[in-house]
């Protein structure tokens, strides 16, 4: 049962809308649920295999840092209740890593989710917008709602999907009006490392990356532009303004917007996940999120899970993948999916 649920909510847990209710709600209140019923469900299986010691320790100086962050700020209300999701994020990792035997014979499930919303896209293109985002105008975005968020999932996935998927994907960003750099960085660089051997659709591929940039230089260069021009204004000034506070201990897990009174003008989309880590968790965050970033690129290698979380590291510098509600679940699969081949592969070494 467990890994039944566990295939159902990484088709779900992407294309999720229930019209008339506050999407981010939805799906908060969706990866609670989750969570909580894979950890009943867990209680009935058999443990896969124990989490070696190495990874405890790494969890463990984790949830300190969560545990330090909130309690110097007091656990206050919002700081607490995102420390409470990130720790449930922990569990679900652990989960996964326990119970899960093979973790490839689920990435179809997250094609699937991909088909779905492409093909929710592409009708959304034609003039048939039958999804509406609460509260504001419409978007086309299939069911992640925003074109942006739209192509940060598609760079997510684009490992796991065919030649005829990636196309599409990539196609995709020559009819989203607000153009990102996001999708074709590393989109380009996996289909480099995918067909480098062939040489037909590598050459394809080529030409259509260099040609979007081209065709979208104005749009990209404006993308940049509104970044630069957030973090230079309201970020960066709010760090000068509380060195210590920054320095020390963080703004708190649920910065900013916990922090209306310290940077009122900050606008809660820092529109970069890295960015966002630091700020919330000071220099001690900044160490750890270092370190890990520093054990996966010691050993990289081509799989699509690492792969993968290549693409979430570029696309982290300028949009905000891990804050996405709607991409929780597939990271953290996709992320102890990366832990357990590694693991698997220096057991069978040794």
């Amino acid at each position: 049962m467990f890994s039944l649920a566990l295939k159902l909510l990484l088709l779900i847990s992407p294309i999720l809308y229930i019209p008339g209710i506050v999407q981010n709600m939805l799906d908060m209140s969706f990866f609670k649920f989750s969570v909580i019923l894979l950890f009943l469900l867990s209680s009935k299986e058999k443990a896969i295999r124990d989490i070696p010691f190495r990874l405890y320790r790494y969890i463990f100086l984790f949830l300190s840092l969560l545990l330090v962050n909130i309690s110097t700020h007091l656990f206050s209300a919002i700081d607490t209740a995102q420390a409470s999701n990130i720790f449930l994020g922990v569990l679900l990792f652990v989960l996964i890593f326990k119970y899960v035997d093979n973790p490839r014979i689920y990435y179809k499930y997250i094609v699937f989710g991909a088909v779905i919303n492409i093909i929710a896209y592409y009708i959304q293109l034609a003039g048939f917008n039958f999804i509406k985002n609460i509260g504001s105008d419409e978007y086309y975005g299939g069911y992640m709602f925003t074109n942006i968020r739209l192509t940060t999932y598609l760079s997510v996935i684009l490992p796991f999907l065919n030649p005829v998927l990636m196309f599409l994907s990539v196609l995709s960003i020559f009819f989203i009006k607000d153009i990102q750099i996001v999708i074709l960085v590393p989109a380009f660089i996996y289909l480099v490392v995918k067909f480098y051997k062939n040489k037909i659709l590598l050459i394809f591929f080529s030409i259509l990356f260099i040609v979007g940039i081209i065709f979208f230089q104005n749009n990209i260069k404006e993308s940049l532009n509104v970044r630069y021009r957030k973090w230079n204004n309201e970020v960066f000034p709010a760090i000068k303004e509380h060195p210590v506070l920054f320095s020390i201990i963080g703004y708190g897990a649920g910065y900013p917007r916990g922090q209306e009174g310290i940077t009122p003008n900050v606008d809660p989309a820092i529109c970069s996940s890295h960015l966002q880590f630091i700020i919330c968790y000071g220099i001690y965050g900044l160490l750890l999120y270092m370190f890990f970033w520093f054990m996966f690129f010691k050993n990289f290698n081509l799989s699509k899970n690492d792969l993968s979380v290549l693409n979430i590291f570029i696309i982290g510098f300028v949009e905000y993948p891990f804050e996405i509600l709607k991409l929780t679940i597939t990271i953290i699969f996709i992320l102890s999916s990366m832990i357990i081949s590694r693991i698997e592969k220096v057991n069978n070494n040794v």
